[in-house]
């Protein structure tokens, strides 16, 4: 293992190792290369205990990095000095709301390295190479060998989503993560793995099947393929996997872009660039601390006057800025029927997806405008109260029927609605709607820039590394005695509210250092909110009532 690591630690080797990205990808691969998978762990599976070598024609062999042995037969295991060996497998699938830009760099890395190996693979290898090592042209129990260059089986689309238990519509592959070694993996975490691809292409599988009938370490190796780690990597942010830090000099960059960036996103907004900006911190911000079950720094935020198009056409403008984007249509269909919660099924020990079980820092946006007037099933219940638990707490229960375990998270929610939101109560920061003038369709904007001074910014929040000048915090105190002198309404919410809008207002400008110019200006957009949401309220109140 130690020289496997020490090879990987070559950025030439390691660029070299095919993606195992798509289905696309995987036709491609041989059984027992090697490969690099980017996944979502999903479900920890039940330990697998093996015996780690057998003999044959009187030499010990390895049975590790794969689950069948060519050679070996049942008189081969010496059961009295067999040791008996244990891995760690974890079910894990595509990042739920992966973004199409971290996929098309994943796949043309996958064609080019793929292409480089099978061309390595026409010379002709010694014998002695192969001894210990599983064969690239074959795998199984006993002396019978499996061609697995046939076509492989294929899901049907409308059984996929179940099968893989992916949730939500994916393109991507999943797989189980066989790992030799105690990790430090856990629940929707993001891993990379590089380690022994192991399938069997004459492994079929029956359409007719109930997907949730079966566990998931009993589906076949031809659609869920096993992989033997030989190293892994386990990330803190979801930018990690497709995007290059930059150093903070780069903040300087971003007060440059801001203003193209809050055009863009205007566009999915009615070109309203006051929204645009609030969008523009929601997706940048993150948990500070957690305190008491207040969870500072969380900015969950409600857009209202949104139409039915908003939800898609916001979702294609953020995916093009973070790494994953997950859209939830809060339908009738979807609240009484489907699950938002993960759920453990004792039968099948399959812990089922639920439809916000997603990674840390993914921005989830809730679409209200998908619902229409109807009653609540006893499932539609549960799943109001899992999103209020969310938007309120950050907290995602997992129901194991006979408890609930609570889960922390961190992701920016953004719930849109036409008029006031059913989750008014937890989303104390509500941006109407108002159209505004045309934005120039020709604007251009350096994604690939973009993309990396917001992780930036991101990595600089999450890590606290952000202060208040001595000014700011005497002109904060003052204006917040004020205000409640005048409004009785206004209490410690308010002032935190504009702390969090302050501290992320100035990041969006690459600022880490909160000054008064920055302090004064999100008045003046608080201001200007409020007075939208007076108006709003106003107008609502003047309707006649039918």
């Amino acid at each position: 293992m130690e020289h496997f690591n020490k090879e990987l630690g070559n950025q030439e080797v390691y660029n070299k190792i095919p993606v195992l990205s798509d289905v696309k990808s995987f036709s491609r691969m041989k059984t027992n290369q090697l490969v690099k998978y980017i996944g979502f762990v999903q479900d920890a599976l039940q330990q697998e205990y093996f015996g780690s070598f057998y003999v044959k024609d009187g030499r010990k062999k390895t049975t590790f990095f794969r689950d069948y042995v060519d050679d070996m037969t049942y008189d081969d295991m010496d059961e009295d000095n067999s040791s008996l060996a244990e891995r760690n497998v974890f079910y894990c699938i595509p990042i739920p709301g992966q973004s199409p830009w971290t996929k098309s760099n994943q796949n043309q890395t996958t064609v080019e390295n793929q292409e480089q190996s099978n061309k390595a693979k026409k010379r002709d290898r010694p014998d002695s190479d192969d001894e210990d090592l599983p064969s690239d042209e074959s795998y199984g129990t006993g002396a019978k060998k499996r061609n697995t260059n046939q076509q492989r089986p294929e899901v049907e689309e409308k059984n996929a989503t179940s099968v893989f238990n992916f949730g939500v519509p994916q393109d991507g592959v999943a797989a189980a993560i066989k790992v030799y070694e105690d990790v430090p993996f856990k629940l929707c975490d993001i891993v990379e793995v590089i380690g022994v691809l192991n399938f069997d292409a004459q492994h079929e599988f029956s359409q007719e099947i109930d997907p949730f009938g079966i566990q998931l370490d009993q589906l076949p190796s031809s659609i869920v393929p096993r992989i033997h780690v030989i190293s892994y990597k386990r990330y803190d942010s979801i930018h990690d996997p497709f995007i290059k830090v930059p150093s903070e000099s780069f903040l300087a960059t971003l007060s440059t872009l801001r203003n193209d960036l809050v055009r863009y996103i205007s566009k999915a907004l009615k070109n309203d660039t006051l929204a645009a900006q609030y969008v523009l911190m929601n997706i940048i911000s993150c948990i500070q601390v957690r305190s008491s079950g207040l969870t500072i720094g969380s900015f969950p935020l409600n857009i209202s006057r949104a139409d039915s198009s908003t939800s898609t056409d916001l979702q294609k403008v953020i995916q093009q800025f973070v790494p994953a984007c997950h859209l939830l249509p809060f339908s009738n269909d979807n609240l009484n029927k489907k699950r938002f919660q993960p759920f453990k099924n004792y039968e099948t020990n399959r812990l089922e997806f639920g439809l916000l079980q997603v990674p840390k820092g993914t921005s989830v946006i809730i679409d209200e405008c998908a619902l229409s007037s109807g009653p609540l099933s006893e499932i539609g219940l549960k799943n109001f109260g899992v999103v209020e638990s969310l938007l309120k707490f950050q907290i995602l229960n997992y129901d194991f029927t006979f408890n609930h375990i609570e889960m922390e998270s961190d992701v920016r929610v953004l719930v849109l609605s036409d008029a006031k939101s059913i989750f008014s109560k937890v989303t104390k920061c509500v941006v109407p709607i108002v159209q505004g003038p045309e934005v120039d369709t020709s604007l251009e904007i350096n994604f690939d820039l973009a993309r990396r001074c917001l992780a930036l910014v991101s990595l600089i929040n999450h890590n606290s590394k952000f202060s208040i000048s001595e000014d700011v915090q005497k002109l904060a105190q003052s204006q917040f005695v004020a205000e409640r002198k005048i409004d009785g309404n206004v209490d410690e919410n308010r002032l935190h509210l504009w702390l969090v809008i302050a501290r992320l207002l100035s990041l969006s400008f690459g600022k880490v250092e909160l000054d008064t110019d920055t302090w004064t200006l999100m008045r003046q957009m608080e201001a200007d909110r409020l007075d939208r949401v007076a108006r709003l309220h106003r107008a609502s109140s003047d309707k006649p009532q039918n």
